[in-house]
Parts: C-alpha cells; structure tokens; sequence
C-alpha cells in the first residue's frame, strides 16, 4: 500500500539471489516467484531482480536498491546521503573526474536503504541499467566537486527542514522514542555539520555501503524478460571493494514501555501545538503483508468519524481541534509507530486535545472496534484496491518503497488475500496488544 503517509527522510520527507560461476555472471533461465504476482530473474550479480512487464506503458523504469540508508551510517550523521549524492554524480563522471553529460537527481536515501532510479525507452535498458550499476563504482569525483555538493546539501537542509520550527522539538522526541538508537540520527544531518562532512569517510561509506551483492535490482515496463536477461548476461558490473556494513538493531530491544509527557514554550511558533508518538513491538501476524493490512485497516477505523475513530471526538462531536494528523504504520519489520499531531480549535487548549485524544484511544483499544466500522473500513479498503487498474505499475512502485522502508515484499494479491482474511478480532487483538506494551512520547508546544 504505497500510498500511506510515510516520512522517508526522518521528520521530514527529503534486492535478488546471488552467484557466481568462475567470476562470471550466471543468468539462470528459469525465474522464480517470491511474492504471488512478483517475478524474479537469478543473476549472480545482484542479492534479487525484480521484473514486472508492462506492455501498455511504453517505457522503462529501473530502478537499483541498495539496504543501505542512514541507520547503518556509522560515521557523521548525514553522510549517508552526502554518499547518495557523490555516487549519483560519480555515475555521470568518466575516470578523470570529467562529468560527461546532464544529469537528473533521481537518488533518494531513507533510514533504510538509498535509491537510484531512471525513465527512457525500452530501446535504453542497457544504458540505463549500466548507468545504475556504475554508482558501484569507486569514487572519482574530486575534492572540489565534493566541498561544492556539500553547499548544495546545506541549501537542501535549508529548503526542507529549515523553515520547520518543530523540527528540534520531533527531532528530541525520535530520540526519547528511540532511546538514542540509530532511527534517532538526522538524514540531511545538523547544519553547522554538514560543512565539515568528510570526503574520506564517505568514499569508505560508499565502498561497504554501494556493494551489488546486497542490492535489489527493479525492472518495469515495456520490455521483455529475455531482453532483461540478455543485457544481465553481459553486464559489467564492478565487484565489492570494500567490507559490507554490519546490520545494527535499529530499535534495542531493552527499551521498556514508558510514558514521557514535556510542556515547551516555542516562541518562533505560529500556534500552540500538540505532538504524540507511540511506539510498540510488532506482534505475530504470521506475515509481512498481514500485519501491514492490520495496521492499514486500525488506521482507516482511528483516522475516520466513524465509532472507534478520533475524528469524531476530536472535531466532529465537539470541536477540540481545529486541525490534526494521524498516522499509523509499521517501522521496518520489527515495531509499529502510531503518530498525531494537532491545534487546538478556539477555546481549546493542548490539555484538551491530550484528554480527548487518550479517551478516544482507550475506548479503542480497551473497549474494542464496532463491527459496524469494522465492516465499513474493510469495503472501503476492498474497493479502493480492487479501483487499480495497472497492477504491474502498482507492484513495481510498492516494491520500490517497501524497499524505502526497511520492509519485506509483497504483491498486490498478497494484500487483497491478506484483507480478506482479516476478521474484527485480529485487529482488535493487534490494538491490545500495541496499546500494553509502548513507549509514549508527548510534547505539548505553546507558542508564547
């Protein structure tokens, strides 16, 4: 369900088997299915190829994965995208440093993974697949470029985060949450860091972190699996040059439930606003993809006007907000994050919207969801997803972000099968159990 509000870049938005025969890459002619609706090509190059033929389209997309984002950073925080930007000009410079022709900034790094992606016709897909893998390549791009791209860092900082007088303030409560961990860090990283990023410990970054052999490769469009083993067969692609990063756990699991509530004055801040984080274990689901639709069903209940929602109390009932935001979703494979922030409506204060908002929460998750708003969100959900028209497009972008977000894939009849099966006492089960074992962190921000 790639449509979920998921911020990529930490507060603020900014794959695969693999062999080797004799040092030579190995296509093997029978693909193998990893996800219902998914299709695979075996190379020796890449740890998985995803392949989704599309006649319709007219074009190719490609687009090359690496499970490499900021939380497996062991250096400067930042620097994991300082490295995205680096490799991505380094793939459009020849050996002597020289840029050879125009560049698009299709890169993107998560807390997960870093992106590389690009758009022509089918007639390019070698090109394009040879301009993705040479982001492998060792770094060339000079100490000149290097300094400048850390300018153009400093002005995206500016651009994204700057103008945000909560940044600091979500920033503080990622690291209450988290307790410090790797999901603390900053993607852009700190402004009066990103100056002194090093050129050295990002091309090391850029030798463990850039290495194929981890990488998730995703063919799209109009564009024949022969042809897509072909240009594989005969790829040149450069080897790993330097140790692969060591997987850290993102959430430590000696975090206890807790719950952390801070008033705060921002004076810099247009009006008073309430900010609620609520992080707990993933429980059992059996799948992925079932506790992804769980989770996506909670939130169309809690996010709604309907009995068991927030909407209701919060604005529709009685006006308490004047505006909110609610999101619900899973981090990585391992947790799921509950999110809200809202303004209070006129004659309201940051102590009413906490009151009504944990009210609303505990009849959910202690009294339980109607079955009535159940059965309304489940065909709500069927008919938005049966609404999809282009299934390879949808599974080929749906591959991309999970990959974003340090999860598992799956495909588009993995999710109509998952929601089918969900019945109201799986997600009131699921509810009960996020509710009794999270660690909440509250911040209510006044603006004088």
């Amino acid at each position: 369900m790639y449509w979920l509000f998921t911020a990529l870049v930490g507060a603020t938005t900014v794959g695969l088997t693999v062999y080797y025969g004799n040092g030579a890459p190995v296509v093997l002619s029978s693909p193998s299915v990893v996800a219902k609706g998914i299709e695979t090509i075996e190379t020796d190059i890449f740890q998985q190829v995803y392949f989704f033929h599309d006649s319709d389209t007219g074009v190719v997309k490609v687009t090359l994965s690496f499970p490499s984002g900021e939380a497996r950073n062991p250096y400067s925080e930042g620097l994991a995208h300082y490295v995205e930007h680096l490799a991505w000009a380094n793939a459009f410079t020849d050996a002597s440093g020289t840029e050879n022709h125009a560049r698009h900034a299709n890169a993107s790094t998560t807390m997960y993974a870093t992106n590389y992606w690009m758009n022509s016709s089918s007639y390019d897909l070698k090109s394009l697949i040879d301009t993705l893998v040479s982001v492998a390549d060792p770094i060339v791009v000079g100490p000149q470029y290097a300094f400048e791209e850390r300018g153009i860092i400093r002005r995206e900082y500016e651009l994204r985060q700057a103008e945000y007088p909560l940044l600091p303030v979500v920033f503080e409560m990622e690291n209450a949450l988290y307790g410090g961990g790797p999901l603390s860090r900053s993607i852009l990283g700190e402004p009066d860091k990103i100056p002194q990023f090093s050129y050295t410990n990002a091309k090391k970054l850029h030798r463990s972190s850039h290495n194929l052999s981890e990488a998730t490769l995703i063919v799209y469009g109009d564009v024949s699996k022969k042809r897509v083993q072909s240009v594989l067969q005969n790829l040149d692609a450069p080897k790993a040059s330097g140790p692969i990063l060591n997987k850290p756990d993102l959430i430590s699991s000696e975090l206890t439930p807790v719950r952390n509530s801070v008033q705060l004055k921002l004076p810099e801040l247009v009006e008073d606003t309430y900010l609620y984080r609520r992080l707990a274990p993933l429980p059992d689901c059996d799948s992925i993809v079932r506790c992804d639709l769980i989770i996506w069903l909670s939130y169309w209940i809690l996010d709604s006007p309907m009995k068991g929602g927030v909407a209701g109390p919060l604005r529709f009932d009685d006006f308490v907000t004047r505006s909110f935001w609610l999101d619900f979703s899973m981090v990585g494979t391992t947790h799921v994050l509950l999110s809200f922030e809202a303004n209070p409506d006129q004659g309201a204060t940051l102590n009413d919207i906490d009151r009504v908002f944990e009210e609303s929460l505990r009849s959910a998750f202690d009294e339980g969801i109607p079955q009535q708003s159940f059965d309304r969100a489940k065909r709500q959900l069927t008919e938005y997803l049966e609404s999809f028209e282009y299934l390879e497009d949808y599974n080929a972008e749906q591959t991309s972000l999970l990959l974003s977000l340090g999860s598992e894939v799956y495909s588009y009849d993995e999710e109509t099968q998952a929601l089918k099966d969900i019945q109201l006492s799986d997600v009131e089960d699921f509810l009960a159990h996020f509710s009794k074992n999270s660690r909440t962190v509250i911040r209510k921000v006044y603006s004088e």
